[in-house]
């Protein structure tokens, strides 16, 4: 949290040798208080080692679920476009709600679902981003295997 010893070595070395931008380092700096902040991980005496392992790999895989999908930065109309789709979801309602996007290759179909998708991932505890429909779908049992991959992804494996 202080960063001493070994850690304010490194942050000194890296930026005495201009390495790196300042303000990256801050950035890493801040990164370090953050995590040194954070109280350890509870394990009751009742509980295996083995169960905690598990425990804490679910918890760091289901965030790392919420991690946000690659999307260029600075598309002009991409926000305006977000709103537009966010009001039309409407997501804080109880309905269930499909969206499709579809038109010609290259109109920024799949930029346009990642970015709503970084901005509803939050809002779920099961979500599946499916990109490569058209490759998925080919092939002896296509659809079916779609259909299972789809239905696998939001049932966590149960189906």
């Amino acid at each position: 949290r202080y960063q001493t010893g070994t850690f304010k070595d490194a942050f000194d070395t890296h930026t005495r040798k201009r390495r790196f931008v300042e303000d990256k380092i801050e950035s890493w700096r801040r990164a370090m208080g953050k995590a040194g902040g954070i109280f350890g991980w509870y394990a009751p005496d009742e509980k295996d080692d083995q169960q905690v392992i598990q425990d804490i790999v679910k918890l760091i895989l289901d965030l790392l679920a919420n991690s946000p999908m690659a999307v260029a930065s600075l598309i002009v109309g991409l926000d305006f476009r977000i709103q537009q789709l966010l009001q039309q979801l409407d997501v804080k309602s109880n309905e269930v709600k499909v969206l499709g996007l579809y038109g010609m290759g290259g109109i920024g179909k799949t930029t346009l679902a990642k970015a709503l998708y970084n901005r509803l991932v939050a809002h779920f505890k099961v979500r599946y981003f499916v990109s490569d429909i058209r490759e998925t779908s080919k092939g002896d049992h296509g659809l079916i295997n779609l259909q299972n991959k789809f239905l696998g992804k939001l049932s966590s494996g149960r189906w």
